[in-house]
């Protein structure tokens, strides 16, 4: 063990790591006790895997473990690579909290998004519209492109003041929303699909109609 290592020196990093590891289980454990709320026979459920929020949680209790034992001294290489790795797995941890957290399901009253304790539902007789919608994301360098993302999303909504994203596909987001988009699409029975559809649901929104029977 090196000499630089010590108690006092070892209790922040040892804490950051440990904490790192004991939050992380906390939201996916909740998470997990939020969805089973509504396993049912009727109702589907689209959620993703954790993978990269435990594998960006693990690196970060990793590079937090290592620092008191390689020596944290800002004239130390490994410990400034460590630091790196460590901010790294921070901004990607932060990534796929959200991604990660967030689930949908579609019973019988309803489309619900939740996050933990957060949750958003809109009623299938309330759903008036639905259509795709994808942003695209440039990354430029002096004015050079670098890069490009790009998100795909359904928008389901309630009138013109309720509504709702369902993430379908983003930078290093995927998962299989095919069963969610399915029951939206048998359920949501007085929605216009499409965004072609916009005429349509302005007059019908002006005109006060409530959604029924397609």
């Amino acid at each position: 063990m090196p000499s630089s290592f010590s108690p006092s020196t070892a209790l922040v990093p040892f804490a950051i790591g440990l904490g790192a590891l004991v939050i992380t289980a906390i939201l996916l454990v909740w998470n997990a006790s939020a969805r089973r709320a509504y396993v049912g026979p009727e109702t589907v459920i689209f959620s993703r895997s954790p993978g990269k929020l435990i594998g960006g949680a693990a690196v970060i209790a990793v590079c937090a473990f290592a620092a008191p034992f390689v020596g944290i001294d800002q004239n130390n290489g490994i410990f400034i690579g460590l630091l790196i790795v460590g901010a790294f797995a921070i901004v990607w941890y932060l990534q796929f909290l959200l991604p990660s957290l967030t689930f949908y399901a579609a019973d019988h009253t309803g489309l619900t998004r939740q996050v933990l304790a957060i949750k958003y539902a809109l009623a299938w007789h309330d759903i008036d519209w639905v259509y795709p919608a994808r942003k695209t994301t440039t990354y430029r360098t002096y004015g050079v492109k670098t890069g490009q993302s790009s998100e795909d999303a359904l928008m389901v909504e309630a009138g013109a003041n309720r509504k709702m994203k369902v993430l379908l596909k983003g930078w290093m987001i995927g998962g299989d929303a095919r069963s969610l988009v399915n029951a939206i699409d048998q359920r949501a029975t007085g929605a216009q699909f499409g965004f072609d559809k916009s005429p349509v649901v302005l007059e019908r929104r002006k005109a006060g109609v409530v959604p029924g029977v397609r």
